[in-house]
């Protein structure tokens, strides 16, 4: 019998256990596109939902007031309402400064004043693992702060050292591992350094005319909504320069990045698909003309056109869905992968300075005590 669903299926299934060489070019191709367009998929979803898991960590709270000068009354009045109803508040100011090292070696910085109520989510990570407020506490006539590993590589400090920031002189108490709100930016004007607040004043930076922002964050009680906070609070502060951010609309920059990175992404995965595609039509063009003499002996045993259609179509399409289901396997299976490799290295551990060179042998015979 040349005719019939059954037949052609039975042809099918012989040709390619016979020819399964031809069709690994043919797989191959296939599997690897839609593994691309699977793993991008998986990463841009991964990310969107990274970013929603964490929004109010990237934040620092539910609703976020931002100003370039001190919030005012109307603003304080609006947070102790807010306070009254359950809301735990914390005030932040961010300033660059000029660090000085004992040496007299010099670095600016982004300094960070908080308050002990900070961090309201998340958790800041430091080395030693200790409360930031305890890190920050005054010690030995100076106040505590809190470094990046950077600043104590470029001046040559170690923890434990002395910092002059201003009029004030901190003692480096740890390394600062993770923030929680370090806004993502691919430029930061400096390390960071975290103090006190009490420690800020008595740096004396902050002076008329000095580039300070002050941030307000707000931890809302479980059943009041951000949106309708922060729509009461952009309501009750009057100043325009204060700008009320709740936690679902922060960090905008990121999410930009984040969106065209995978659009990016998904553009390559679409391009390998269309090169693997143009693979496939040469894999099955070579594979078609080298079964002409099947094809004839076919036709001339009573097989008529439908039936010899039927028979590659089955072919070509078995392959592909195999192959689609096995790039899909495989581009599930790399998103970690690929998120790793995504990831920015771990902060290197702070080096310790050189020592000082040890003086060279008789430098110290001119200090000899002369003779009675």
């Amino acid at each position: 019998m040349t005719g019939g669903l059954g037949f052609a299926l039975r042809m099918a299934w012989r040709q390619t256990r016979g020819a399964w060489r031809h069709f690994v070019g043919f797989g191959a191709c296939v599997a690897l596109g839609v593994a691309a367009l699977v793993a991008v998929g998986a990463l841009a979803v991964s990310l969107d939902g990274a970013l929603t898991r964490e929004a109010r960590t990237l934040l620092g709270g539910d609703v976020e007031l931002r100003a370039a000068r001190p919030l005012g009354a109307d603003a304080a009045a609006a947070l102790a309402r807010l306070g009254a109803a359950g809301a735990r508040t914390t005030t932040l100011r961010e300033l660059i400064g000029m660090a000085r090292s004992p040496a007299g070696r010099t670095l600016p910085v982004e300094v960070k004043a908080v308050e002990p109520a900070y961090p309201l989510y998340g958790r800041v990570e430091t080395r030693p693992a200790a409360p930031l407020a305890s890190l920050l506490a005054p010690r030995g006539g100076a106040d505590g702060a809190v470094v990046e590993p950077a600043l104590l590589e470029r001046l040559g400090l170690r923890p434990g050292d002395r910092l002059a920031l201003g009029a004030a002189t901190l003692a480096i108490t740890g390394v600062l591992v993770r923030e929680p709100d370090r806004p993502a930016s691919l430029v930061h004007l400096g390390p960071r350094v975290l103090v006190a607040a009490d420690a800020l004043a008595r740096t004396g930076l902050v002076q008329p005319g000095s580039r300070v922002r002050y941030r307000a964050l707000v931890r809302l009680p479980e059943g009041l909504a951000a949106g309708a906070a922060g729509d009461a609070l952009a309501r009750a502060v009057a100043d325009p320069g204060v700008r009320v951010t709740t936690f679902d609309a922060a960090q905008p920059g990121l999410r930009r990045f984040f969106g065209s990175l995978a659009t990016y992404l998904g553009l390559v995965g679409l391009a390998s698909l269309l090169v693997g595609g143009i693979g496939v039509a040469a894999a099955v063009t070579t594979f078609v003309r080298r079964q002409l003499t099947t094809i004839a002996v076919l036709k001339v045993l009573g097989a008529d056109g439908r039936t010899l259609l039927a028979i590659y179509l089955l072919q070509t399409q078995a392959l592909g869905v195999l192959a689609s289901l096995a790039g899909a396997a495989l581009g599930a299976a790399a998103q970690p992968l690929l998120v790793r490799a995504l990831a920015p290295p771990p902060p290197a551990p702070p080096r310790a300075p050189p020592p000082a060179p040890a003086p060279p042998p008789g430098a110290g015979g001119g200090a000899a005590p002369a003779p009675p």
